[in-house]
């Protein structure tokens, strides 16, 4: 009984590999091991030559070592986040999962906030498209009336994008309505306002005593 020995550089055998065999066992051809992370190549001899088998009749204790060849790592795949204001790409960051997004600064557009149309990721996942969403600020419209009763039609409130607001004649009892100051808000005006309604009192009714002797 010869004995065969094998010399795996970190791998593990075939279990039907055999570790002994006589010169009377049938041809023995050797079964490939496994190694974490590389291919087997081949088996090789105490000659450094080849070997897949041994052949019947042979004797002698025989080496077999075991050659590998290291699996190459998969470049990582990379992805592309994308970030866009109004159909123009502003910011784009390349790489590959785990890799750190920080969102561009908006340059601010009056009138109006801006926010992204959904979070932000702190990490990139995978390609992603972020777009900004304006939403225009509301004013508010505050009017000073001096005793007076506003018209109902007069907003309280207007953004950049309200039309042309007129203002609507207030009522007040005993007085004349001469004005608002100012008399409208334009269209793509910001900021809070102040409307003053001017009045005009109304005066009072003249009457005329005729005066008639008795006889």
């Amino acid at each position: 009984t010869y004995t065969i020995t094998y010399e795996l550089d970190g791998g593990t055998n075939a279990t039907s590999n055999p570790t002994s065999y006589t010169i009377e066992d049938d041809t023995i051809t050797f079964a490939e091991p496994t190694k974490a992370g590389y291919t087997f190549v081949a088996w090789i001899d105490s000659d450094n030559m080849a070997i897949t088998q041994i052949e019947k009749g042979s004797t002698g204790d025989k080496t077999v070592t075991a050659t590998w060849e290291e699996i190459a790592e998969p470049e990582p795949e990379t992805y592309t986040v994308t970030f866009i204001d109004e159909d123009t790409v502003i910011d784009t960051i390349t790489g590959v999962t785990g890799t750190e997004i920080t969102a561009p600064t908006v340059t601010e557009k009056t009138g109006y906030t801006s926010s992204w149309d959904k979070e932000v990721a702190s990490t990139i996942t995978g390609d992603a498209t972020y777009t900004v969403v304006w939403k225009p600020i509301t004013y508010t419209i505050t009017y000073e009336l001096d005793g007076g009763t506003n018209a109902t039609s007069n907003p309280a409130t207007y953004t950049i994008e309200s039309e042309t607001i007129t203002f609507a004649s207030p009522t007040r009892d005993g007085y004349t309505f001469t004005g608002w100051n100012p008399t409208s808000i334009e269209k793509g005006s910001t900021g809070n306002k102040t409307v003053t309604a001017t009045w005009e009192v109304i005066p009072e009714p003249e009457y005329t005593v005729d005066r008639k002797s008795v006889v």
